[in-house]
């Protein structure tokens, strides 16, 4: 089964006996969905195309048409990276179905704000599960 340290908030997850806490499954791919979609595109040392535009639109004044094709094509790109890599992960651990990414269900983006916009994805993984990444992402409160 493949697996990835737990985070909460950005922290890393220590159990009581001071182990690092693993995430797995359909948690695992709550994470992951949630890591590439606030790292701003480009930013990764490790892969230019990991992340998202989402950071990118944030302060600027666009068209709902303009941000839904902007940040709706760097989501799915991110979401098609995200597959790929699960692929690559598949040949050294187990990636199980309920974490295996199937197809995108829906994707809505929205400017809550000048400063906020709102992320709403679902994901229907192989084995039929619905995974949703809802965030309102952004500066200030």
């Amino acid at each position: 089964m493949s697996f990835d340290i737990k985070l909460t908030s950005g922290d890393i997850e220590y159990g009581s006996d001071g182990d690092l806490l693993q995430v797995t499954g359909r948690d695992k791919l709550e994470q992951d969905l949630a890591k590439i979609m606030l790292t701003r595109l480009g930013s990764d040392p490790g892969s230019s195309a990991y992340g998202t535009e989402i950071r990118n639109v944030i302060g600027r004044r666009l068209t709902q048409d303009t941000l839904q094709g902007l940040v709706g094509k760097s989501v799915r790109q991110a979401v098609d990276l995200l597959q790929s890599l699960q692929f690559v992960q598949s040949t050294t651990q187990e990636v199980t179905f309920d974490e295996f990414i199937g197809a995108v269900e829906a994707l809505a983006v929205r400017q809550a704000s000048l400063n906020r916009v709102t992320v709403e994805l679902s994901i229907i993984t192989v084995a039929g599960l619905r995974v949703i990444f809802s965030r309102d992402i952004g500066r200030g409160g």
